[in-house]
């Protein structure tokens, strides 16, 4: 299940603990469209872990602290520790294995 990031949630409080996917995400973009049903299967999959979609018109903040310059962006983040960062599409094979490679 993929949560949405919304511009008022508290980005370090919610990444203390636990695995965070993060998808930096724009409505405009193509692959990002591509990439939504993937990360939504995938966080079906891996329930254990946190899915969470950012759209960087809605979270320019967000978006500006990672220094995200092309979407869709993939971070893994551990118990408040970037580990992994990606851009671009990915199937559903290549997105597993990025984030199980980050853990």
């Amino acid at each position: 299940m993929i949560k949405e990031f919304k511009p008022n949630d508290n980005f370090e409080e919610m990444t203390k603990k636990g695995v965070f996917i993060f998808d930096f995400s724009a409505t405009w973009c193509g692959p990002c469209k591509m990439l939504h049903p993937v990360f939504e299967e995938v966080s079906n999959k891996l329930s254990e872990y946190n899915f969470i979609s950012v759209d960087v018109d809605e979270c320019p903040l967000l978006s500006a602290k990672f220094n995200i310059r092309a979407v869709p962006t993939l971070i893994v983040i551990v118990d408040g520790q970037v580990k992994k960062e990606t851009a671009g599409y990915m199937d559903e094979e290549s997105l597993e294995k990025f984030i199980q490679s980050a853990i």
